[in-house]
């Protein structure tokens, strides 16, 4: 991966996360030409953007746009805590490749607060958690300002 991207783009153009999550993304598939057809589709989309970095989020969207899925029946089969947890790692996953699940609790308690909603206790909100991970949704396949956008 870091070979093609120094063959193919400039130095510095992609953020340091971005090879390790385009491999993590390819990892079901287990062809490299997958991953190398999703680094060049993020490339596309940070440049019809107009954006000099490739971030996570456009790897994100370039996996979204090769393997599209439609989310939003998933979506509204959530309680409204799963939909907040959802909501909760996408904010935290605009500007990163990974999060951990302590920071997605927190950032779910905030938008409880922001949302007038009593917050799940740790032990009912790890469930949650579980459970939401049993979906077919991948938070890696969707584009953190998709979620945003829809919830």
């Amino acid at each position: 991966m870091e070979q093609r991207i120094e063959l193919a783009l400039y130095p510095g153009s992609v953020d340091l996360e971005v090879p390790d999550l385009i491999a993590d993304m390819s990892e079901e598939t287990g062809d490299a030409r997958f991953a190398i057809e999703l680094l060049g589709r993020a490339a596309e989309i940070a440049e019809e953007r107009g954006e000099e970095l490739v971030t996570p989020e456009h790897a994100r969207a370039a996996k979204a746009y090769t393997k599209p899925y439609i989310y939003e029946d998933i979506v509204d089969s959530l309680n409204i805590h799963q939909q907040i947890q959802l909501l909760a790692a996408a904010r935290l996953l605009r500007k990163k490749a990974y999060t951990t699940t302590g920071e997605v609790e927190r950032e779910y308690s905030v938008i409880c607060e922001e949302l007038s909603k009593k917050p799940l206790g740790h032990t009912q909100f790890w469930q949650y958690l579980k459970e939401l991970n049993t979906t077919q949704i991948t938070i890696a396949d969707i584009p953190a300002e998709e979620i945003i956008r829809y919830l």
